[in-house]
């Protein structure tokens, strides 16, 4: 279900998983309060942490948001800048008279 911008913040939330010793989701907190992730982080090798866009995130609000194709960061400031734009766009792209 897609809920509808502008989402009013992010924080991240800690992933708890067997198979992932460490890593997390982030999520946005759009205006209704449910949660959606929009990245994820990962260990792609030991000590090498990875930051992706979260496929269902790119699916449901890619076209709204104007995603890009290319939603992959090996540096966490890279992913708070993406993360702080997306809820500046969102609430830009919700403002705008006849954007949804």
């Amino acid at each position: 279900m897609v809920v509808r911008v502008p989402f009013h913040r992010w924080v991240h939330v800690r992933h708890r998983s067997p198979q992932a010793v460490h890593g997390g989701f982030y999520c946005l907190l759009p205006i209704q309060g449910r949660r959606v992730i929009a990245p994820v982080a990962r260990y792609r090798h030991p000590g090498q942490l990875e930051y992706k866009a979260f496929s269902v995130f790119v699916r449901e609000y890619g076209e709204m948001l104007g995603l890009g194709e290319n939603l992959v960061w090996a540096v966490r400031n890279d992913l708070v800048k993406w993360s702080d734009a997306l809820v500046h766009n969102s609430f830009i792209r919700h403002s705008i008279p006849g954007i949804n």
